[in-house]
């Protein structure tokens, strides 16, 4: 009973905590989806490893086609972690409306509950599963610095305040009207 209790309870907690996450999603997807640089993505999708590995591809050693695999494997993580969040916002969704009703039916919490650990739980194995998929395209000696790069305080971008600065050229600016 006190279990069962407890379990509803952290469920609960979780899913008013990222309610406003996932509300504030919803508004700004659009916005993010055309501004959001593609290093940003990759970020969001769990490739940490794989950015790394490919940021530092010189440092490392790698030749163009472990960099090539190395993206395509990046690549192949954003798709299924975009999938992820979709999955796991639809959860949210349902707990909160669940919540919503003047008495919940435990039960349907309960689901909820598992259904919602299941969805994060896939993500960090995705995350992981990409993570060993980098390091088994890399030899011993690589690997060992790769271990050092990630012992290192992430890099700040001084101008938005962000981690890990995007990768790639910066986008193009318009110039003036008139011009």
């Amino acid at each position: 009973m006190a279990r069962r209790c407890s379990v509803r309870i952290a469920a609960a907690a979780v899913a008013l905590a990222l309610a406003p996450m996932a509300a504030a999603e919803e508004t700004d997807e659009a916005k993010q989806a055309t501004a959001a640089p593609p290093s940003m993505e990759m970020r969001l999708a769990g490739a940490p490893e794989a950015l790394l590995a490919e940021r530092n591809a010189e440092s490392l050693g790698l030749d163009a086609k472990t960099v090539a695999a190395v993206k395509a494997l990046a690549e192949e993580a954003r798709a299924s972690a975009s999938k992820n969040r979709d999955e796991f916002q639809k959860s949210v969704r349902k707990m909160n409306q669940l919540l919503g009703a003047p008495l919940p039916d435990a039960e349907a919490l309960d689901r909820q509950a598992n259904e919602l650990g299941s969805v994060w739980s896939a993500g960090w194995k995705a995350r992981l599963h990409t993570s060993l998929q980098v390091r088994e395209l890399l030899t011993a000696e690589q690997r060992l610095k790769l271990a050092e790069l990630r012992k290192q305080p992430p890099r700040r971008q001084q101008s938005q305040g962000r981690l890990n600065p995007p990768i790639g050229p910066a986008p193009a600016i318009a110039p003036p009207a008139g011009r």
